[in-house]
């Protein structure tokens, strides 16, 4: 080999090593770990941060959103008991420069304590550390009992849950007019009834418009931690009524 070969030869072996450490270094530290937006207290309506699926069997697990804009990638893992092992149920990539926060769940078993953690990917393939562990539990949905004839103006509502070894500790109330704008809320109303599709109940103190359509649905909450945050709940689907003339 010539030398002039020889001397084109090094520098472009020279010239590859030193792209390749250069690539190697370019993003070595690993995104931060995700943090939850754990749920707001119990009694806050509408419910805010990790929480049921309004009307459905569904939980959307939130988290907050980053401030490193170099993630592109957020998994989601789940195991079923505190006993086994956790399996990656979905990710969130990045969408036309766009990375959510949030994950709806809808294959969590009812009536049954989940442990969830997040693990988030940057654009360079580092993987950050996993979050806490967040535990929640997806209770069945209360039961509106119909009226069996137009109520009075001042209603009379009644409700149940099952199974009776649910976690629902509280309930809440939510009324609207026909256009779903809130008339009221009612305070946290504790569980009382614990055999097979015993009732509860809450009397709305107002008076209602006579002849008016009316919607309420009911809230479930269990599992308050130490700063009054639910990490059990439910919300019932609709149901409409229209008040005696």
């Amino acid at each position: 080999m010539r030398v002039r070969d020889f001397i084109i030869l090094l520098i472009f072996t020279f010239t590859t090593a030193l792209h390749s450490c250069v690539t190697d270094v370019e993003d070595p530290t690993p995104p931060p770990a995700p943090d939850w937006n754990y749920p707001s207290e119990a009694g806050a309506i509408p419910p805010e941060g990790v929480r049921a699926v309004e009307g459905e069997d569904g939980i959307r697990l939130e988290w907050q959103p980053f401030s490193d804009n170099d993630i592109n990638e957020v998994r989601i893992f789940r195991a079923d008991s505190a006993a086994v092992d956790f399996d990656r149920i979905g990710v969130v990539t990045e969408q036309n420069n766009l990375l959510e926060n949030f994950y709806e769940d809808f294959s969590a078993p009812l009536d049954t304590i989940v442990y969830y953690y997040l693990r988030a990917m940057d654009k360079s393939d580092n993987r950050s550390k996993i979050s806490e562990t967040l535990r929640f539990n997806l209770l069945q949905k209360p039961n509106l009992s119909e009226f069996e004839e137009p109520p009075p103006a001042t209603p009379k509502f009644t409700w149940f849950i099952e199974p009776p070894g649910s976690n629902t500790l509280f309930y809440q109330i939510e009324l609207t007019d026909a256009s779903k704008n809130t008339v009221q809320i009612s305070h946290l109303i504790q569980r009382t009834g614990y055999g097979w599709r015993e009732q509860e109940e809450w009397s709305f103190s107002d008076s209602l418009t006579p002849g008016a359509q009316y919607f309420w649905r009911v809230y479930a909450f269990g599992l308050l931690d130490s700063l009054n945050r639910p990490h059990a709940m439910s919300i019932s689907n609709w149901r409409g009524f229209e008040v005696r003339e």
